[in-house]
């Protein structure tokens, strides 16, 4: 036999934060990539705590024999829940750590300046403690739990929890750059009168096509299009998704999405904003924490694989849904990818756009793309963006006379249409080095001599690609040895976290 813990008087999570002192940042139920808790705390000293909130009450929660948590359901029977919350609050520790907190030179493992806390109001902390069972798992170990009475107490030491070194400014920066939180309030405005036509067309698609296609060269406007359409629908309250297959481009998306529902004034939480394969990582490992069994062609490469899974659990009913599809960089994509999205992941007579640039299909994948029966049954529609606003005019001729002399030339990148070269020149240097493998050395150098020749120039003026790590890592060492330091992702090692970020 069991016994459910006994209640207290139930507190408001949200109104103790605002007790908080003033240099505690709280947002209200944020979007940071792909995880949305209910609170998020951040703070310079303090560093960061992520704060989920579960309604359960004693008299509806309980161990039950085998050890699992029960709840009461509504015909009175008591069983076990599909998934241990503390899983998910694990989870959304090392991936915000990860891909919003760490620099790449940081561990790949959470520090104590990211917590995760499960507050249960209706229960003491002790009782809350007891309803979950033992775990020898660290990760879920370091979730912590709190009760009622602790918040009512002293949220700040909630929050806090046993304490941490103080974070680096640049993650606690990076962090807060990339939360797209709930605005004050949420109204319908006017765009910026800096935002070009061509973006508040498409933005506006005052035609109500259900399906487009942008194409556009490198720095075209495509993104920015995009994050402008997303944050449009969000404004009529709609669920986006947006989609890259860089998770850079992600992050760059989330910034531009952020910027244009401010212009709006929209929810900017309801676009989420991801890479694909980050985005089927997490439909999948939410399916079978959740019971679902997920199979996939067996020797199947985990690109394909996790894909496959995804599809798999969108068919059993484990996927969200949304109303609305983006995809940016679409020349990235394939057939499969583009086919998971628009039959399981987009919600019946949802709306996709796709943005594409033909002179960047450096993975050979666009064939699809240009397939009538796909397009045609689709209606999309097609809307090009001519100009470019990235490279100097005159790396655009450059550009262009090596497509057509080294290139096949089909592919050119679209010219000015006035002469503006007096006021876009670029300064270009050719050097050469006696072996391939002093490559890296002589990147480094140049770096070293820019700085040392230009006092109006700094290191983040700068910035350089190699070919390969190797590369990357001696240009990065000839830098520091000068006394300069470098952010970047080069190493030898294949499974050093700084090659993922």
């Amino acid at each position: 036999m069991f016994s459910p813990p006994a209640a207290i008087e139930i507190v408001d999570v949200g109104v103790a934060l605002s007790t908080l002192d003033p240099s505690w940042t709280v947002y209200t139920t944020p979007r940071i990539g792909l995880d949305r808790p209910d609170f998020l705390a951040v703070h310079d000293r303090f560093g960061v705590c992520i704060i989920h909130v579960l309604d359960w009450t004693p008299d509806t929660t309980c161990v039950l024999p085998d050890g699992r948590i029960g709840r009461l359901g509504v015909d009175n029977q008591w069983a076990p829940i599909p998934l241990d919350p503390r899983i998910p609050a694990a989870r959304s520790r090392s991936s915000i750590f990860d891909q919003f907190y760490a620099m790449p030179e940081h561990g790949g493992s959470p520090t104590a300046a990211i917590r995760s806390v499960l507050i249960l109001p209706a229960f003491t902390t002790a009782a809350a403690g007891g309803v979950f069972p033992r775990s020898d798992n660290d990760r879920l170990a370091l979730v912590g739990i709190s009760g009622g009475d602790a918040v009512a107490f002293d949220i700040g030491e909630v929050v806090r929890g046993f304490g941490c070194q103080p974070p680096p400014a640049p993650s606690i920066e990076k962090l807060r750059r990339h939360v797209a939180a709930v605005p004050d309030s949420v109204r319908r405005s006017s765009w910026d009168p800096t935002t070009p036509q061509s973006i508040i067309d498409i933005a506006e698609n005052p035609s109500q096509h259900q399906h487009r296609r942008i194409d556009g060269a490198a720095g075209a406007g495509k993104s920015s299009a995009l994050a402008a359409r997303a944050a449009r629908l969000a404004s009529d309250g709609k669920r986006v998704l947006a989609l890259s297959f860089n998770v850079t481009f992600a992050n760059g998306l989330r910034s531009m999405v952020d910027g244009y529902c401010r212009q709006i004034g929209a929810d900017p939480t309801l676009v989420t904003c991801a890479n694909f394969h980050s985005f089927c990582t997490r439909v999948v490992s939410d399916a079978e924490l959740t019971g679902g069994h997920l199979e996939a062609t067996r020797g199947a490469p985990w690109t394909v694989a996790i894909v496959e899974k995804a599809a798999q659990a969108y068919v059993q009913g484990r996927g969200p849904l949304f109303d609305a599809v983006m995809i940016d960089e679409g020349q990235d994509f394939t057939d499969a990818w583009w086919d998971l999205l628009h039959d399981h992941v987009l919600v019946a007579g949802g709306e996709t756009l796709l943005a594409v640039d033909r002179t960047q299909d450096i993975y050979g994948r666009t064939e699809w793309l240009d397939d009538p029966r796909r397009s045609d049954a689709l209606g999309v529609e097609t809307v090009g963006l001519s100009t470019t606003m990235r490279l100097p005019d005159d790396l655009l001729a450059l550009t262009n006379e090596f497509a057509t002399s080294k290139l096949d030339g089909s592919l050119q990148l679209p010219t000015p249409s006035m002469d503006t070269s007096a006021d876009h020149g670029s300064v270009r240097r050719w050097g050469d080095v006696a072996r391939v493998n002093d490559i890296g050395t002589a990147i480094g150098q140049e770096v070293v001599e820019l700085l040392a020749s230009d006092p109006t120039l700094r290191p983040r003026d700068i910035a350089f690609v190699c070919d390969y790590h190797h590369d990357g890592v001696r240009a990065a060492a000839v830098i520091e040895r000068a006394g300069i330091a470098v952010h970047h992702i080069f190493s030898r090692d294949p499974d050093d976290p700084r090659r993922r970020r």
